[in-house]
């Protein structure tokens, strides 16, 4: 990571400062293995104030603010700057190869590494059976997840999304390597040798949606907690009792006592 941003500011100093060295596809990702490969989880027992958290946080933060760095920010994903010239490489998801085509300028080509880093994510599109569903429904859940999962559908799966493969006999049949359809499959081994993923979190799914806003931190109580601004009033304003529930939420997972009274089970039925 440190080659990264000492080739970064390279490109951004020669370029008189028109082209962003490198981007950044979802930066609460990076900070999880930041934080990993410095051996430490990423659960609620996580020190965000700490010399640690501080070290990987001002590692992008430093390179945003002096503009050798960029993230997606209002384009969304970074294969939207990088296809138009505005930055030289980024780290994102498998499956941008398929936007590069899309929408690449002719005159220019690109290529794809493993990401500069010991530990690296898998993560994407998730399915889930759930355990209060009739037998039926989890017979036909089952069957489906089987289906989905198997050796032909994962190879139809991973050469339509660009999505790598979970299923491990075609991530390591020949097959899928020697795909002259993406420059994917040949990086792979290398990139999957020590994959890490955010632990699945109760009551995280109220988080998940506070990070589809704008997203801010801040010391409220003596605990770290979200703090949306604009985005929370806009949810108090139209959607009623729903802020609550984020706020609680948000509680129940940093393990707030104080803000979790306050929007504790009660006032989250709007009693």
């Amino acid at each position: 990571m440190g080659e990264l941003k000492s080739a970064s500011e390279k490109i951004y100093q020669k370029s008189d400062h028109q082209v962003t060295g490198a981007g950044f596809d979802a930066l609460n990702n990076y900070y999880m293995l930041g934080m990993k490969e410095k051996g430490i989880n990423f659960t609620k027992k996580i020190n965000f104030s700490g010399k640690d958290s501080k070290e990987v946080i001002d590692y992008y933060a430093d390179g945003v603010r002096k503009g050798y760095f960029m993230q997606a920010g209002t384009e969304k994903y970074m294969s939207t700057p990088f296809n138009s010239g505005k930055v030289a490489m980024f780290i994102g998801s498998t499956a941008n190869e398929a936007y590069l085509k899309q929408g690449l300028k002719k005159e220019y080509q690109f290529g794809i590494a493993p990401r500069p880093s010991k530990v690296n994510a898998q993560q994407g599109t998730d399915i889930y059976m759930f355990n209060h569903a009739s037998a039926r429904q989890k017979s036909a859940a089952f069957k489906y997840l089987k289906f989905l999962t198997s050796k032909k559908e994962q190879f139809y799966w991973t050469k339509t999304t660009g999505y790598m493969p979970v299923n491990t006999q075609v991530l390591n049949s020949q097959a899928y390597k020697s795909l002259n359809t993406s420059k994917v499959p040949a990086i792979l081994a290398e990139t999957t040798k020590d994959l890490y993923f955010l632990p699945v979190t109760k009551n995280e799914i109220e988080l998940y949606v506070l990070s589809k806003h704008k997203e801010k931190y801040s010391s409220m109580f003596g605990t770290p907690i979200c703090y949306l601004g604009d985005a929370l009033r806009f949810k108090r304003k139209y959607y009623g009792i729903w802020y609550k529930r984020l706020w609680y939420g948000c509680a129940r997972l940093l393990g707030n006592d104080k803000l979790e009274k306050r929007y504790g089970h009660n006032k989250l039925l709007g009693r």
